[in-house]
C-alpha cells in the first residue's frame, strides 16, 4: 500500500529524507502528531508526505489520507487527481449549526470514502451526520517510543501542564490556585500561544508561582511530565487531550477539569484521575497530593499507565489500527 499523507507545512518536513518511509524520530526534536503518525504508519506501508508547499511524489499512491482541517481540501483534490480513495480523519465533532468555515469541509467529508474519529464523541457525530460513509474510531496515541527512553523518577517534585496558551485552557486558574497555596515556581507550564504575555504578567503579579518553559522537544516534555507529582489541566474545552494520555502513560496521576467527553474516554483511569469543577476543589486536590508519599503517587501512576496500555492509546497501537483501516478501504471491505 502506498499512502499519500497530506500534512501541514513546517520546518520539520525538511528532516524527512527519501521518497518513501521516514527517518527514526529524533527525541530531541518537536515532532508534530502528524509526523509521529506518519512515522508509525511507515512501519507497515510506504508513506509519502505532501504539503501545500511541496512537490508531488514520483510514485502514484493508491490511497490519500489527511486530517479534517486546512489539509482536507488538498487531500480530496489529490484523491480526485489520482482517482484513488480518500480517507479523512476528524478531530472534533461536526457543528450542528451553520458554520461558514465548516461548509466546505462538510462537503468534503460527504465525498470521502471513509472517516475516522479520534474519540467516541467525534465518532458518534460522524455516524449521525454521514450514515452512508464507513466510519471508524482511532484514538490519538502517546509517543510511547520516546516516553520509554526516559527513566522513571522515585522522587516527584512540582506539577506540570502542557497546553496551547489560549483563554479556554484556563491557565490563569492554575496560576491563581498555586498563588493561594503560597507555592513558588512549582507549576511548570509547557507551551505557547496568544495569551502568554498576559499570563506572564499575572504570574509576576502573583509572586511567580509558575515557570514558563515554552514549546519543547518531545524528550523535554516527557522529562517534566515524569518528574512531576501530577499533571494538571483546567481547560474548559477538550476533544481528547493528548497530554492527559501522555501523563497517564508516564505513570503521572492527572488532575483535570471535569468534562463529559474526557470522562467518557478516560473514566477515572483506574483511579489515577482526579476531577474538579471549581478552584477550591482544585486546591483541595493539590493539597492532598502534597501530603502523598512518592510510593502512593507511584501506585496511582501505575494504574494510569495500565489504563492507557489496555485501551490501546499509544502511537504503536494507533499506527497499527490506522494501517488496518486504510487497508480495509483499499480492499473495498470498509
Amino acid at each position: 500500500m502506498r499512502v499519500l499523507y497530506v500534512i501541514d507545512y513546517q520546518p520539520n518536513i525538511a528532516m524527512i529524507r527519501k521518497s518513501v518511509g521516514l527517518d527514526v524520530p529524533n527525541e530531541r526534536i518537536n515532532w508534530s502528531w502528524q509526523l509521529l503518525e506518519a512515522y508509525g504508519l511507515s512501519k507497515y506501508c510506504n508513506v509519502f508526505l505532501v504539503s501545500k508547499e511541496s512537490a508531488l511524489p514520483s510514485v502514484k499512491p493508491n490511497i490519500v489520507y489527511s486530517s479534517c482541517d486546512s489539509n482536507a481540501y488538498l487531500g480530496y483534490q489529490l484523491a480526485q487527481h489520482y482517482k484513488v480513495p480518500f480517507v479523512c480523519q476528524v478531530i472534533s465533532r461536526i457543528p450542528e449549526y451553520d458554520d461558514p468555515e465548516w461548509n466546505r469541509t462538510k462537503q468534503i467529508l460527504n465525498e470521502s470514502n471513509a472517516l475516522i474519529g479520534v474519540s467516541p464523541v467525534v465518532f458518534r457525530s460522524l455516524v449521525e451526520n454521514y450514515p452512508h460513509i464507513p466510519s471508524f474510531m482511532n484514538y490519538h496515541g502517546v509517543n510511547d517510543e520516546i516516553a520509554d527512553t526516559i527513566p522513571n523518577f522515585k522522587e516527584r517534585k512540582g506539577y506540570v501542564t502542557v497546553a496551547r496558551l489560549m483563554k479556554h485552557k484556563r491557565i490563569d486558574l492554575l496560576i491563581e490556585a498555586f498563588c493561594r497555596l503560597w507555592k513558588e515556581k512549582e507549576l511548570v507550564i509547557i507551551g505557547d500561544g496568544p495569551e502568554k504575555a498576559e499570563l506572564e504578567i499575572l504570574n509576576h503579579i502573583l509572586c511567580e508561582p509558575a515557570e514558563f518553559i515554552g514549546i519543547t522537544d518531545e524528550y523535554t516534555k516527557f522529562y517534566y511530565i515524569k518528574k512531576s507529582k501530577a499533571y494538571l489541566s483546567a481547560s474548559e474545552g477538550e476533544q481528547f487531550c493528548i497530554p492527559l494520555a501522555e501523563a497517564l502513560y508516564c505513570r503521572t496521576p492527572v488532575i483535570v477539569y471535569e468534562l463529559e467527553n474526557i470522562k467518557e474516554i478516560y473514566r477515572d483511569g483506574y483511579g489515577s484521575i482526579f476531577y474538579f469543577k471549581t478552584k477550591d476543589e482544585l486546591i483541595d486536590i493539590i493539597q492532598k497530593f502534597d501530603k502523598m508519599s512518592d510510593e502512593k503517587i507511584a501506585k496511582l501512576g501505575e494504574k494510569g499507565r495500565k489504563y492507557i496500555v489496555n485501551n490501546g492509546i499509544t502511537l504503536s497501537e494507533r499506527s497499527k489500527r490506522l494501517y488496518e483501516i486504510l487497508m480495509s478501504v483499499l480492499e473495498g471491505s470498509a
